[in-house]
C-alpha cells in the first residue's frame, strides 16, 4: 500500500487507489485469491454483483452484453474507491481493470472468470 508523507509521520490515502486495487486483481486473475459472493442469492446476471476478496468487498457491473466493470471498492480497513476516483485526464486509463488489460490481455478473462465462479 502506498503512503503519503508528512513531516514525522506516514498517512494512509483516505480512499482506495488504483495501484492497490490492481493488486488484488492481479491476484484474483492469478488464483491467488478467491472470490465469493456476498450475497449466495445473487445472480452474475444482476446488474450489479457484489464480490469479496480478502476481506474487500468489490461491487461489479455486468450485464448480458459483455459490458462489465469494476464500479467500486472497500477495503478491508474501510476506504473506498470507485470508478469516477480512477477516471484520469490523461492518455491511458487509470481504472483497475484496463490497467490489467494492458499488462496481460487475458488477465482481465481469467478475473472475471474467477468472479463468475464465486459462490
Amino acid at each position: 500500500m502506498k503512503l503519503m508523507s508528512l513531516p514525522g509521520r506516514k498517512v494512509k490515502p483516505s480512499h482506495v487507489t488504483s495501484d492497490e486495487v490492481l493488486s488484488l486483481l492481479r491476484s484474483v486473475a492469478s488464483g491467488q485469491s478467491v472470490p465469493r459472493m456476498k450475497n449466495l442469492y445473487q445472480y452474475w446476471t444482476d446488474e450489479m454483483v457484489e464480490v469479496l476478496v480478502d476481506g474487500w468487498k468489490l461491487v461489479l457491473f455486468t450485464d448480458n452484453t459483455r459490458s462489465r466493470h469494476l464500479d467500486s471498492v472497500t477495503s478491508s480497513d474501510g476506504r473506498r474507491g470507485g470508478f469516477d476516483d480512477w477516471r484520469s485526464e490523461g492518455q491511458f486509463s487509470q481504472q483497475p481493470e484496463d490497467r490489467l488489460y494492458r499488462e496481460d490481455n487475458n488477465a482481465v478473462e481469467r478475473m472475471f472468470a474467477a468472479f463468475r465462479r464465486a459462490h
